[in-house]
């Protein structure tokens, strides 16, 4: 039926079913519109203040163009398709569903369903989910959209005013849905976007079908939009490696239920900016957090004692006393392995050698001094500054082409650092002053002079590192409280060096080559324990035990007084770590 023309009679229109399609004002007479049933079609043009009423619990289509002074939906579906102005009320036993716009504010007392399954439409005004009403967005693909394959999505360029309840689905749509798709973890479906969100969901009606197992869908809050996000449903399934693994137990320990808040604006922030997270990210932010860069801290300050007293440093001496300067530096990467996380280490110092002239019965005595400075460990978003200082005693016996030698060290070392936890766009900073590691070793070698150019050197070094315990400051959430530990390891030493002289004026030119391993026999990774969140975990580094191989090239030049500049470079290549490392020597024979 088509109504033309001006009409003048009483009482109002009702539309009992078909469809009614009018152009203006005017053809409805003097009284409001109410549909009972059927399709309202409105020509383009058409505006009227009258109210439009639905009241079956039909469907009623409203396609075209056209405003009125009032919507309301008492019981039914209005499926707008069109364009339509006016304010919008759907009572409790309404349903709003279509793929159109509506400039005006809309109220929801009963359920919004955007889309013919599914769809997307726009609200040019503010919509508010009443105490009594559900916002029912339908999710049958990965992008927002009208139809198979797409998911639904309200636009809205005023306010979205959220209660009642959140009840996504994604089995049971309507054609021309497939109901077939299954997301997986770390996709997500942004259902509203607004100029802004106001309050939270009282009720969240988790889908109980179209989900993949060990999955669960969780709902973002953002100050523009409400994302549905598909996360593990739990941590603990997803995580890999024993580190990683004690976290997300943690973490699951105080996660919130599918669908609610936390009461922490903390905890609310961090698992907020987790939702979005696939399972690579997910072990990202768990390396992140647990305490695995304190156990690098010491297993680097272990290497830094392998370093500073490997088969070089024990062969380098002067035979009949001097004095040395020595600029060094070292750098490693080391890989992750299924606990530890990658790390790069800088080492930078100062050493000073002093050898004793000849003592009696052939023994000689040595002090090394080393002054660390400078140096960093980084891992991820993490960074540690270490300095300090080694102390090592020497003695040293001849005894025809062979020398033996034993020595004690010790040093300590101020840490320092930073931890950025990044969690989707979020980061969360801890920080930690005043730790201290101190290291003691023992180590004893033999030097065998085969003839002027060719040494074969052996020993063994034996290293002990306690670093203090400490609490992070910073981010009272996620911030560790790390016990103190205790690093052992013994490493068995080999090496065979190269030297030949020439005469260059009044200087000797002396290259030099070396290959030199280094075999840990008790060198396991280094292990701490902390608190998160009142809770224990223990995190290890990765394993750079078993064999390291260094392989150097050097040259000196040695003036007729016993004045040498030198300069060594060496590569180093071992279990999970790679590096190379230089030092710059000034020395002066006695």
């Amino acid at each position: 039926l088509t109504l033309t023309g001006k009409n003048t009679y009483t009482g109002g229109t009702q539309l009992m079913g078909g469809t009614l399609t009018v152009g203006s004002d005017a053809n409805l007479g003097t009284g409001n519109l109410t549909v009972q049933a059927g399709t309202l079609s409105l020509l383009n043009g058409f505006s009227s203040t009258k109210t439009l009423t639905k009241n079956s619990v039909d469907m009623m289509l409203l396609s075209g163009k056209g405003s009125f002074g009032n919507v309301i939906v008492n019981q039914g579906e209005l499926r707008v398709n069109g364009i339509i102005t006016s304010p919008i009320n759907i009572g409790s036993g309404g349903t709003l569903r279509g793929t159109g716009i509506i400039n005006g504010n809309v109220t929801v007392a009963g359920v919004v369903s955007p889309g013919n399954s599914p769809g997307v439409m726009t609200i040019n005004g503010d919509i508010t989910v009443q105490s009594t009403g559900s916002y029912t967005p339908e999710i049958d693909g990965s992008t927002a959209g009208n139809g198979a394959d797409k998911y639904s999505q309200l636009l809205v360029s005023g306010t979205f005013a959220a209660n009642g309840t959140l009840a996504p689905a994604l089995r049971g749509l309507a054609p021309s849905a497939t109901n077939s798709f299954t997301p997986v973890i770390g996709q997500s479906f942004k259902v509203v976007e607004a100029s802004a969100i106001n309050g939270t969901f009282a009720t969240y009606t988790a889908p109980t079908t179209g989900l993949a197992a060990g999955t669960r869908l969780d709902v973002g809050y953002a100050p523009k939009a409400i994302t549905l996000y598909v996360t593990p449903s739990s941590y603990v399934n997803v995580a890999v490696g024993t580190n990683n693994k004690d976290v997300a137990a943690i973490l699951e320990a105080f996660r919130p239920a599918v669908g609610v808040t936390s009461s922490s604006a903390d905890l609310n922030q961090f698992y907020q900016s987790l939702l979005a997270a696939d399972i690579q990210g997910i072990n990202q932010v768990l390396s992140n957090i647990n305490p695995s860069v304190y156990a690098e801290t010491a297993n680097s300050i272990k290497s830094l004692q392998q370093y500073l007293h490997n088969t070089q440093t024990l062969t380098d001496h002067f035979s009949k006393g001097g004095l040395a300067i020595k600029g060094i530096h070292q750098q490693t990467d080391v890989d992750a392995d299924n606990n530890g996380l990658a790390a790069t280490r800088n080492w930078n110092g100062v050493q000073v050698d002093v050898d004793s002239e000849a003592l009696a019965r052939d023994w000689q005595a040595g002090i090394t001094l080393t002054s660390i400075s400078n140096s960093t460990l980084e891992a991820r978003a993490s960074k540690m500054t270490i300095s300090g200082y080694d102390v090592a005693l020497s003695a040293r016996k001849t005894v025809g082409q062979l020398r033996i030698a034993a020595g004690i060290n010790g040093g300590k070392y101020d840490i320092s650092g930073t931890r950025n936890i990044l969690v989707g766009g979020s980061t969360f900073r801890t920080a930690m002053d005043g730790a201290m590691a101190y290291a003691y070793g023992i180590n004893a070698n033999a030097v065998y002079a085969m003839n002027d150019d060719w040494q074969l050197s052996s020993g063994l070094l034996y290293s002990s590192i306690r670093q203090s315990s400490f609490a992070e400051t910073g981010n009272t959430t996620l911030g560790l409280r790390v016990d103190s530990s205790q690093q052992n390891q013994t490493v068995a030493l080999l090496g065979a060096n190269w030297t030949h002289a020439w005469k260059l004026s009044d200087w000797r030119v002396m290259p030099k080559l070396a290959i030199q391993l280094e075999q840990g026999l008790s060198d396991n990774p280094s292990t701490v324990k902390a608190r998160l969140m009142g809770k224990y975990l223990s995190a290890e580094s990765s394993d750079t035990g078993g064999t390291l191989f260094r392989g150097l090239a050097g040259v000196s030049f040695i003036d007729a007084n016993g004045l040498t500049i030198g300069i060594d470079a060496a590569t180093e290549k071992g279990k999970n770590q790679s590096g190379y490392s230089g030092q710059l020597k000034l020395s002066k024979s006695f």
